[in-house]
């Protein structure tokens, strides 16, 4: 995933897990409707290295 124009600009390879959300230090992806964006969901299975390694 990465940034075009201020928005997240998702790989061929995503799966939409939307772990980088759920991953980013800054809170900075959101989805348009999040009625919490302070609760996170971590998936113990996914780490933000294999997000960006996996995207780049």
């Amino acid at each position: 995933m990465k940034l075009n124009e201020l928005k997240p600009a998702y790989g061929g390879n995503c799966e939409f897990c939307l772990a980088c959300i759920n991953l980013c230090p800054q809170k900075a992806i959101r989805l348009k409707k999040e009625s919490n964006p302070n609760a996170r969901y971590l998936n113990g299975n996914v780490t933000l290295k294999e997000i960006i390694t996996a995207n780049n």
